[in-house]
Formats: C-alpha cells, sequence, structure tokens
C-alpha cells in the first residue's frame, strides 16, 4: 500500500515562527531574505529535466569552512511544488535530486552540507537519508505572545558589561561543547571535536556581548560574576520590511554547577523585560528537543510550539581508518 505525504508549506516560508499568523508577511520577509543570500553566493538548484518539481538552494559559509578547515554548506531550501506524495513512487525522483544538489555542491567545494527538514515531511526524510544524511539535530520552536506578559524584575539580572565578554564567552565554551550539558546538532555530530565546538560557542560569546551576534546580552550575577547569560536580538530587517515585530532568543547558558536553581528562568523574565520595553509584540525561542527544563521554562509562560524540524548533515569524505 503506497503511503500518501502532504506538506503544508511552501520551501521559503516553512521555518517561520509566524507562519500560520501572518502568511503573506511571511513569505514577503523570506523572499526578501532569499534576495539577499544571492548576494553571498547562493544558488539556485531546480529539477528542469524532470518537470521542474523540485527546488533548492545552496551556498557556501565562508566563516566555518575557515573555522573547521573543511568545505562546509548549507542547503537555505528545498521542496517542490506539489503538495501530496506518494512516497513509494517520488522518492526515486526526490533521490535524484539530491544526488544533483550534492553533485553541485561538490562543485562549490563544498564538503560538508547540512539541511533542515520539518519533522512531518516524510518523503525529504527518507530521500536525504538514503543518500547519506543523517540527522544530527532536532529543534522545537515556541511563539510567544508578549502583548499579556507581565515579566518580574530581578535584582541580579543586568545588561552585561563589555569586560564581561570572556566570562559570557567562558560559560558557552563550558555549557555547549558537551551533550551532557546542552545537546547541539555540532556536539551531536562526531566529525567535530570537543575543542572545535567550545571555542566555537565561545566566539559566538564573545561576539554577542560586541553587539555583533545579538542587541543584548543580559547576565545573571549574585555578587561572584555571570553565572549565566541569554542574549535578545530585536526584530531583523527582513522582519520589519515584512511588519513582523518578532524578537528571538539565540543563545543561553548557565554554568552546570548552577543548573536547577532558578537563574534560566531569572534571565528569561529578564529578556522578556527588555522586549517589552522595545516594544516588541512576540519573541520566537528555539531549542533542542532534549533540553527538557527550557521547554518547561517557555511552557510555563504559556508559549506554544509552532514548528519542529530536524537538521541533517552529508559530509562527503569518509575519514581516514588510523
Amino acid at each position: 500500500m503506497n503511503s500518501r505525504v502532504g506538506k503544508s508549506f511552501d520551501p521559503l516560508t516553512q521555518f517561520h515562527s509566524m507562519r500560520r499568523l501572518f502568511p503573506d508577511r511571511v513569505r514577503k520577509c523570506c523572499a526578501e531574505k532569499i534576495n539577499s543570500l544571492h548576494k553571498k553566493g547562493l544558488v539556485d538548484v531546480t529539477t528542469v529535466d524532470m518537470g521542474g518539481t523540485w527546488s533548492g538552494g545552496l551556498r557556501k559559509l565562508p566563516w566555518d569552512s575557515s573555522f573547521f578547515q573543511i568545505g562546509i554548506g548549507r542547503i537555505e531550501f528545498l521542496g517542490t511544488e506539489r503538495v501530496e506524495f506518494d512516497l513509494e513512487k517520488d522518492l526515486v525522483e526526490a533521490m535524484s535530486f539530491i544526488r544533483h544538489l550534492k553533485k553541485t555542491a561538490s562543485s562549490l567545494e563544498i564538503d560538508y552540507l547540512s539541511v533542515q527538514v520539518d519533522t512531518s515531511d516524510v518523503l525529504q526524510l527518507a530521500s536525504l537519508q538514503a543518500e547519506g544524511f543523517i540527522i544530527v539535530d532536532t529543534i522545537v520552536c515556541y511563539l510567544l505572545d508578549l502583548k499579556n506578559i507581565v515579566p518580574s524584575e530581578n535584582s541580579l539580572v543586568r545588561e552585561a558589561l563589555i569586560t564581561e565578554n570572556e566570562s559570557v564567552a567562558e560559560i558557552a565554551r563550558v555549557c555547549f561543547r558537551s551533550p551532557s550539558f546542552n545537546s547541539n546538532r555540532f556536539n551531536s555530530d562526531p566529525l567535530f571535536s570537543v575543542d572545535q565546538i567550545g571555542t566555537m560557542y565561545s566566539i559566538w560569546g564573545l561576539k554577542s556581548v560586541s553587539g555583533e551576534m545579538a542587541d543584548k546580552v543580559l547576565v545573571y550575577d549574585d555578587g561572584n560574576g555571570p553565572s549565566g547569560f541569554i542574549t535578545i536580538n530585536l526584530p531583523d530587517s527582513f522582519d520589519t520590511i515584512a511588519g513582523l515585530n518578532l524578537g528571538s532568543i539565540p543563545l543561553n547558558a548557565v554554568v552546570p554547577h548552577r543548573h536547577g536553581m532558578g537563574i534560566y528562568s531569572a534571565l528569561v523574565q529578564g529578556a522578556l523585560l527588555e522586549l517589552k520595553r522595545n516594544s516588541i509584540d512576540w519573541v520566537d525561542i528555539r531549542t533542542q528537543l532534549p533540553n527538557t527544563a527550557v521547554h518547561k521554562t517557555w511552557q510555563k509562560l504559556g508559549a506554544n510550539p509552532v514548528l519542529s524540524y530536524h537538521t541533517l548533515r552529508h559530509y562527503a569524505q569518509i575519514p581516514a581508518t588510523k
């Protein structure tokens, strides 16, 4: 018996947290993002020879490639015009397109290729896994309406000082290098070393405090220096153009020996207060499936899960056996 698989959202908008609320605005936002990515090397790939059913866009990531010393790229969007599939019949066509994408990636000197796929998209998952992609991450996205939220102030939560960038970086390094403290797609992938992952996240922490990768960073300090931090992003230019007043929480962490003490909840309240002060209407929160404490915190606040997706990756080179 053939399996039927539906697809509810087009490739451009399926990972935007407000896709159901404001579909037209989200479409405009995502179209603007794709246009900007073309200036950063995005390559469009289509299957004209197969009737134009499948389309995708991929690009090489210069910073990632330089840091990890391998060619790293990302499939920015992947999908098809159709809304219903016959899994057994259409899997061959989908796999053919994935092979086409991999060849294009190779021509761009991309060895490591990642892609996000909606957890309900059986056809894409089956075709990618059949072509050697493995799942390294599963994300749940929450959306919180801030209109009726009244955050509580905490005197121990304050804005990070620029001189505390090293402290924030060290918290990020320790927390994100090990899946014991925080699960992410890098520490779930055996290709990357613990030291590489720790260094990458410490750089993220440094650049957040400097303002390069976050609009604001808050820390929890009970008199002994920061023991946790949370980063805040105000609406990006694409959401603003589309009229979407959406903030986000890109990165947050608490030193491992102080987990379970309410520090994260205090930081979240501080972040919500900051967002409200900036007249932000909604906040987007994304976290890995195993990070149960994060899920509980946002669910208690009334945040709704609006989408989930897997991150898959393919590595073209097989490491040599020692």
